[in-house]
């Protein structure tokens, strides 16, 4: 049987199967159970946009990889950030080809995208939406978001498979997914919570604080020099406030 026979046939099959999915007891809720359909969808067909070396060279990071990686464990988001290890204007071929390749009934559109500057990164990040159809009909809207990967977080990307299966509403699986390295998750996500805030722009970023006490979990005993390693170097490249930081 081939996988055009094994997955939903239409929208509306695949809809029925969502619905039933979270009415037997899914602790996520349809909406969320969706949005995370919509991740994995954009994940899959992505693929990590390899390069030459078969490395990725875009890998999943934020709330989206946290919820891809742990779960129902993770809190929800409705945004789809990545970071590409190259040329970002390379990547926006590389990522329309991507999509409109598509996966498992799945294709993609983005739409124009917008600088991110109040983000202090240089180059500044990039917001786009997907716009995700299943069998050419309309699915779901999805906030995408790349940046450039910063300093070494791309040389290594981390490998792993989602953590929800997606057998209830009959999709494959996706297979391993890349991820921004879970101490670079770490870094600049305390780089972000520890920001001392302006009169113009306030720190907003507390709910960070939950984020980084997951993520801690997946780093071994054994790589906290590394991730201390990868915490200055994030510091030091954006140069907003030094390591280690104050919070308050």
């Amino acid at each position: 049987m081939s996988e055009s026979d094994r997955i939903p046939g239409n929208r509306q099959h695949l809809e029925r199967l969502i619905d039933v999915w979270a009415r037997e007891g899914f602790e996520l809720g349809q909406s969320r159970l969706r949005r995370l359909l919509g991740f994995t969808a954009i994940a899959a067909m992505l693929d990590g946009l390899p390069g030459e070396d078969g490395r990725a060279r875009l890998v999943i990071k934020g709330g989206a990889g946290l919820q891809l990686r742990l779960g129902d464990r993770a809190r929800t988001t409705s945004d789809l950030d990545t970071a590409f290890r190259g040329d970002i204007i390379e990547a926006r071929g590389l990522l329309r080809s991507a999509l409109k390749r598509g996966w498992s009934g799945f294709e993609g559109v983005r739409s124009d995208e917008v600088e991110i500057t109040r983000a202090g990164i240089t180059p500044p990040p990039r917001r786009a939406r997907i716009k995700l159809a299943y069998k050419s009909k309309p699915f779901s809207t999805v906030a995408f978001e790349m940046s450039a990967a910063e300093g070494a977080s791309l040389d290594s990307p981390e490998y792993h498979r989602v953590a929800i299966s997606l057998a209830p509403v009959q999709l494959p699986d996706p297979g391993k997914i890349a991820f921004l390295p879970a101490r670079y998750q770490i870094a600049q996500k305390l780089h972000a919570c520890t920001e001392p805030p302006t009169d113009d722009h306030p720190n907003i970023r507390v709910r960070d604080l939950f984020d980084i006490l997951l993520i801690a979990e997946l780093v071994e005993l054994e790589e906290y020099p590394a991730l201390s390693a990868a915490c200055r170097e994030i510091f030091e490249l954006r140069g907003r406030h030094s390591w280690p930081p104050v919070l308050s």
